[in-house]
């Protein structure tokens, strides 16, 4: 009972199981689909057209930061403020 797709948690590991997949003879992505996270330009530039998510995690850093020194500095005493981010899917 093989899955049809593993979606693993970091570009890194989806190489490594497309690697794996590949010497046992199972067919990426036609037999096992490999999703990774994280939009690494090291591994999407591989011997591997990996599929992948995309989070912008330095502009997330930037807002998070920026909402904390507001708050630092006491210019809001409000709620914690969420920042919706949506991430992006790369299909490759």
């Amino acid at each position: 009972n093989r899955p049809a797709a593993v979606f693993a948690c970091a570009d890194k590991l989806a190489t490594e199981l497309v690697q794996v997949a590949w010497e046992l003879g199972i067919t990426v992505p036609q037999d096992l689909a490999i999703v990774g996270f994280g939009d690494i330009p090291t591994y999407a530039l591989s011997w591997v057209s990996l599929t992948t998510v995309r989070h912008d995690f330095q502009r997330l850093g930037y807002l998070a930061m920026e909402h904390l020194g507001t708050r630092l500095r006491g210019e809001t005493n409000g709620p914690l403020v969420h920042i919706p981010f949506a991430p992006q899917l790369i299909i490759r």
